[in-house]
């Protein structure tokens, strides 16, 4: 095993300098950027760095959506014995100045003037000295362009040349390499702090588990501040996989079918949504058509189970399979590329049936579970052995146990080493025994796989005494493409309700094809037949529930959830406690 990441890149470039590592978009073109350009990029940013003053174990930030300047920083910064931290792209100004001051960071990389001017008023308040940039936007001395940096490095490169390699060497693989901030539901974000020992554990380990190739590519768009994505990158350039840059996250379906990757990572939503958009389509198709779509989803799931349950498959199956791909699922796979091979699927619970349904047309989604605590994986699925409905079995190396109340435990090599500056809540998250109590509820099988029954914090207990997870039934509301959040609300009360909120860019889809465009929200609501739309669904998705678990009443809000006004983290997950006393009213007048 490395000794740190940057020994990865180092080693990569030596023997493979002219292969490309990645590409990213330029005036409409893609451009590569090969392993010598990579690593001799890195050197002279950690030169000018040095330059500018940046001290071995101080932390730099990454406030950047994915592109090749994100890896830059994030290794220059290690490579000079440094901390990597990111900010997620859609932070408001006063949550990156929050990350920035408790890190005491003086060197920032962002990417958009956007971004910057978000920040721009809380600067004062940190310690920030240089913020580096791809092109300077105004006159400040605080701003410096990253083609300037990296001549500064150039220019000094003899002088420093040494003490960038010598750190380099130095680099020990249980030295601090990141603190990653949790997106912080419930209170002020913590700072999870990973060695290298903890990724390239994970690393290494995984690669064994699901080969990558250097004939595979990677669509890098999710946010590489989110752990899942950005181990996703970094197994792409432990095993040489060359990687695109989506040029956004509204892009990445143009941006899929247009580079055709192998191997991608999603969240449920992502999937569940193009499943929804397969049904919808079907749905308004001649009659005909419904029943031979209908046929070869059957034919899929059934391959699904007959691979992971039966080990075999019998020779009739194959037949209409192989049909089926003809007529049905080599459409789908088109729209989607046409080359995925694998994809990882982690952030919260995927649909059993639409995994099954994607493995069964040739698209294995291999479910993840983890969190930034454990450099991403608890579990992994395996695409010989992979059951939807749990989360598959434990990581290699690690330990999972259930405590009395149902709370799932961990401990393993890639555990984190505690929260930044943060002692009291690390002794809370390990205990003395060095379980990592990870806030999640659930049980494991007969044949050991995990399966997740809910969160501890939100777990709902009615006036009746009934014990309820929300996270499920809300998952189960948010299938309707329709919709983008829905909160469950009971405690205490005698019957459950949702607070449902729409998304709008099928909004704007849904006007554009109903030819309606005048009024407010809640016109258009009432114009489009959101709100029947939405009572139909809820009543299909009772009808799966047990009584006491149905939604008895539900109100659209008038807005989606904001990160600006805070009912919602930068990685898009409901802050409850918010939600719930932000619109009380509401709530009380579905129980009267």
């Amino acid at each position: 095993m490395y000794n740190s990441l940057p020994e990865v890149i180092r080693s990569n470039a030596e023997r493979y300098p002219d292969q490309v590592v990645f590409f990213y978009k330029k005036l409409g073109k893609w451009q590569p950027v090969t392993w010598r350009e990579f690593l001799e990029t890195v050197k002279y940013i950690a030169a000018g760095l040095l330059f500018l003053g940046f001290k071995e174990g101080e932390i730099g930030t990454i406030f950047s959506y994915n592109r090749p300047e994100w890896f830059y920083f994030d290794f220059a910064f290690q490579w000079i014995k440094g901390i990597s931290t990111p900010i997620y792209m859609n932070s408001t100004g006063e949550q990156a100045a929050y990350i920035i001051r408790h890190t005491e960071s003086r060197f920032l990389f962002v990417d958009t003037r956007e971004r910057w001017l978000k920040l721009k008023p809380f600067v004062r308040e940190t310690s920030l000295e240089k913020v580096f940039v791809p092109e300077r936007w105004e006159s400040s001395p605080l701003l410096m362009s990253v083609d300037k940096l990296i001549a500064r490095g150039r220019t000094h490169w003899k002088e420093y040349r040494d003490r960038v390699e010598n750190l380099m060497k130095s680099i020990l693989p249980d030295d601090l390499y990141t603190v990653v901030y949790t997106s912080g539901t419930t209170g002020t974000p913590k700072g999870v702090m990973l060695t290298h020992y903890n990724t390239l554990y994970v690393l290494e380990t995984s690669s064994k588990l699901a080969p990558l190739y250097p004939e595979d590519t990677g669509l890098s768009y999710l946010p590489l501040a989110h752990v899942a994505q950005r181990m996703a990158d970094y197994a792409a350039l432990y095993n040489r996989v060359p990687g695109y840059f989506a040029e956004s996250l509204e892009k990445f379906p143009d941006n899929l079918r247009e580079v055709k990757p192998s191997i991608i990572v999603a969240v449920p939503r992502i999937l569940e949504k193009i499943y929804s958009r397969i049904h919808m389509a079907v749905d308004e198709a001649p009659p005909f058509a419904q029943r031979v779509f209908r046929w070869a989803e059957r034919t899929a799931v059934e391959m699904y189970r007959a691979k992971i349950y039966k080990r075999k498959v019998p020779p009739g199956l194959k037949i209409r399979w192989n049909l089926a791909n003809r007529i049905v699922f080599k459409k789908i796979k088109e729209n989607l590329g046409g080359n995925l091979r694998l994809i990882l699927c982690g952030g919260a619970p995927l649909s059993r049936h639409v995994g099954e349904f994607f493995y069964g047309i040739g698209i294995p989604v291999l479910e993840i579970y983890g969190l930034t605590e454990v450099s991403a994986p608890i579990t992994y699925g395996l695409e010989d052995s992979v059951r939807y409905g749990t989360v598959n079995k434990v990581f290699p190396g690690g330990e999972v146990k259930i405590a009395e109340d149902g709370e799932i435990l961990y401990r393993g090599p890639n555990l984190f080493i505690g929260y930044y500056k943060n002692s009291a809540a690390t002794s809370e998250a390990i205990d003395k025994d060095g379980w990592f109590h990870t806030g999640d509820l659930g049980m494991i099988d007969e044949d050991g796989y995990l399966v997740i029954t809910g969160r501890k914090k939100d777990l709902i207990v009615t006036s009746g005494g009934k014990n309820i997870a929300p996270a499920p039934i809300e998952e189960e509301i948010k299938k309707l493409p329709i919709i983008s959040q829905a909160v469950v609300v009971g405690n205490n009360r005698k019957y459950l309700v949702a607070l449902i909120t729409i998304d709008d860019m099928e909004l704007e889809e849904l006007k554009q094809k109903m030819g309606v465009n005048e009024g407010n929200r809640e016109e258009l609501f009432r114009k489009l037949g959101i709100y029947e739309m939405v009572e139909r669904h809820i009543k299909s998705v009772n009808e799966k529930l047990a009584s006491y678990e149905t939604i008895k009443k539900f109100d659209i809000l008038p807005e989606d959830f904001s990160i600006e006004r805070g009912e919602i983290t930068p990685t898009l997950k409901v802050k409850r406690n918010v939600v719930e006393e932000k619109f009380r009213d509401i709530i009380d007048s579905l129980y009267d």
